[in-house]
Order: structure tokens, then C-alpha cells, then sequence
């Protein structure tokens, strides 16, 4: 306990790219800011209005000193994210303000030019109590599969469960043959990995135990089973294909037991 209130709790937060007709203003125009001298008149009103918020240290921002007890349920960033530089420099100056939203789930979008951006901030600046969601609008290079390899199985730890979505078949690939032959100790791994892919004409591991087949829809159904590391046979984890009637596998759930 921290002795503190309860945390503020926002349901939402979003920031999301969004087509405006050509007559109206594009959210994504830049302004260039105009030195001169200005005419303004400022009357007694105004004078009165500024002391009192002066005399009361009416902040800009409610709440900005007290960040850290403030959680969003969900997060949405599409197209558009807060830039990680400009967290650090507006934080600069004030250490009390922790350089981290908390989130309880957020899902974000990555393409060529955010790929690494994405990762950074999500590794940086997220407080994840319950689940993270990369959508990969890339072109996913040998390069990018290492870059998350990497992470996954050095610093993915910090997430409850993550999603991975429209990855190449050679990371899910590389993950298998980590957890279940190449590493003995995998506590920096997320307790939860899903993949989103597609994998026509799956076959089952052969070593594979307790495999169980369940119907999820009239076409879709899943397997679930689980598996032992070849070092360490009390290391285990479950899995969970979900699969179409074709054979074709969309998702793959990884559970550590």
C-alpha cells in the first residue's frame, strides 16, 4: 500500500489518424509561429482573472503532479503516437513525474518508419497490468524478426501477456525452438504469448501431451496440449491453436506453466 488514494481510472485513451475533407483543417498541418508586436487589451476583468489563477497556482494541466495515480483501462495508438523524445524533455525538469502511462490494455500500430519507435515506447514509457497488442503494418525484414526475438526472450517479462499480429512464420519458429530445446531458463519471457499468423497444413508437435480438441465455432476449433523443455522437463507450457476447418492455423496462444 502506498498511503495514497486510489488511482484516477480513465476508461479510454486514443489517438488515432483521421481523414478530414479537403475543406477542413488536416489534424496533421504544422504551423510556423510568427514573431511581432500584438495589440491586446487588457481590461480589468481579464487582470482579475489571471491574479486569482496566480494567487491559486491553478495548474495548466489537472493532475499533472499526481500522474502516478492515474490508469487507462485501454489505449488505442493507430498511426499516431506520443514521441518518446518528447516525454523525456517535458518530464525533464520535474523527476517526480513518472515517465510511464498505466494502462491495464493498449494495442499498437507499427509500420516501417515506427517500427523501432513502437518497441521503444512500449518498452519505456507503459505500465502494463493486464495485456499489449502490436498491430504490424510492415514489411517484416530478417532484421525486424530479430529485433523481436530479442525482445521476447530478453525483456518481454514486463508484459502480462502480449499479442503479435500479422508476424512472419520464422519468429513463431524461433520462439519454439528457444522455449523448447534451446534455453533453459526463459523468466524473462512474457507469461503470455499469442500469435497472429497464418499457417495452412499445421502438424502437431510429436511431442505434444494431453492434446485435447475443442469446438469454438461451426467452422473454427481448437487443440490445445502441452509440451516439456528437453533440458528442464518441469519447465512446460501450454498451448492453444486456434484453427479453421481448412487446417489453416490464425492464432497461436503460448502459456507458461
Amino acid at each position: 500500500m502506498r498511503g495514497n488514494l486510489a488511482r484516477k481510472q480513465f476508461r479510454h485513451l486514443s489517438l488515432i489518424k483521421i481523414s478530414f475533407n479537403d475543406n477542413r483543417l488536416s489534424p496533421d498541418k504544422f504551423f510556423g509561429p510568427q514573431s511581432g508586436i500584438f495589440e491586446f487589451t487588457l481590461n480589468d476583468q481579464l487582470k482579475e482573472k489571471w491574479q486569482t489563477a496566480i494567487d491559486k497556482s491553478i495548474p495548466l494541466s489537472l493532475d499533472s503532479s499526481k500522474s502516478e495515480r492515474t490508469i487507462f483501462v485501454s489505449v488505442c495508438f493507430e498511426g499516431n503516437l506520443f514521441n518518446p523524445e518528447m516525454i523525456d524533455i517535458l518530464s525533464d525538469n520535474d523527476k517526480t513525474i513518472p515517465l510511464q502511462f498505466n494502462v491495464q490494455e493498449i494495442i499498437l500500430s507499427a509500420n516501417n518508419t515506427t517500427f523501432e519507435i513502437v518497441l521503444e515506447f512500449s518498452l519505456n514509457y507503459l505500465s502494463i497490468s493486464e495485456f499489449i497488442c502490436f498491430n504490424f503494418d510492415v514489411h517484416l525484414t530478417e532484421q525486424h524478426t530479430d529485433v523481436l526475438f530479442n525482445i521476447l526472450i530478453n525483456k518481454a517479462n514486463k508484459f502480462p501477456k502480449i499479442c503479435l499480429k500479422y508476424i512472419k512464420l520464422d519468429l513463431y519458429d524461433q520462439i519454439m525452438k528457444y522455449i523448447l530445446s534451446t534455453s533453459e531458463d526463459c523468466s524473462k519471457m512474457a507469461p503470455v504469448i499469442i500469435f497472429v499468423l497464418s499457417i495452412p497444413n499445421f502438424k502437431l508437435n510429436e511431442r505434444a501431451e494431453n492434446v485435447e480438441i475443442k469446438q469454438l465455432k461451426k467452422k473454427q476449433f481448437s487443440t490445445n496440449y502441452q509440451i516439456a523443455n528437453i533440458h528442464n522437463p518441469k519447465m512446460r507450457f501450454a498451448f492453444c491453436n486456434k484453427q479453421r476447418k481448412n487446417g489453416t492455423i490464425f492464432c497461436i496462444e503460448i502459456r507458461k506453466i
